[in-house]
């Protein structure tokens, strides 16, 4: 039976949800401007402990992320390892209804000064000039199926850590292939003990 009270129960508790995600989104926003000074770090090291968190999200999707050898860059380990855990994440957020779903993440000399990382998933694809609209604070945009793209702010993170390490980010989706972030950060030759984060804004 149909009770009035319920519907607005309904609306409670989901705007409580939309409450927690804003505050979470906020949060993380925040501490991109806490990072700390560059220092040697290993990526490879970094993505087990990312992979360890996510991977009860892993097995309850029945998803599989693989990993290359990564290099050891110039970053702050704690901001990489958010980064990390937010593109990740934010693929197993949107698998493909119809494939089990798989992320790999890769990384490629760019130049002597440079990586390239790359985190490519085969989950539900979006127009790539959706990219800069996903990266304004406090944007959501709608995908093909019911629910909405990534996060509030989450690519606005991941862009803010990667511009801080001095690097850039960009997207490529296919339609029906999938989506891959790419990223440059820094080579651990490059590092100087008293390198600060680079902002390029």
């Amino acid at each position: 039976m149909f009770r009035p009270e319920d519907e607005f129960i309904g609306f409670a508790v989901d705007g409580v949800k939309r409450m927690q995600h804003l505050i979470q989104d906020l949060l993380a926003h925040s501490r991109v401007g806490r990072g700390a000074a560059l220092q040697t770090v290993d990526a490879s090291g970094v993505i087990r402990e990312v992979l360890g968190k996510l991977t009860p999200r892993m097995e309850a999707l029945g998803a599989r992320v693989t990993v290359e050898p990564l290099p050891v860059v110039a970053a702050d380990e704690v901001l990489l390892g958010q980064l990390f855990h937010n593109l990740i994440g934010n693929a197993l957020k949107f698998p493909r209804a119809d494939t089990p779903l798989h992320v790999h993440v890769s990384a490629q000399r760019a130049s002597p000064e440079t990586w390239t990382f790359s985190v490519r998933d085969n989950g539900i694809d979006f127009q790539p000039d959706h990219f800069e609209q996903m990266s304004v604070l406090f944007q959501r945009l709608h995908t093909k199926r019911e629910g909405s793209a990534p996060g509030i702010g989450l690519l606005r993170v991941c862009k803010e850590i990667v511009e801080r390490h001095g690097g850039r980010i960009w997207v490529d989706s296919k339609p029906g292939e999938g989506t891959t972030f790419s990223f440059t950060l820094r080579a651990a030759e490059e590092l100087k003990e008293t390198a600060p984060l680079t902002r390029t804004d």
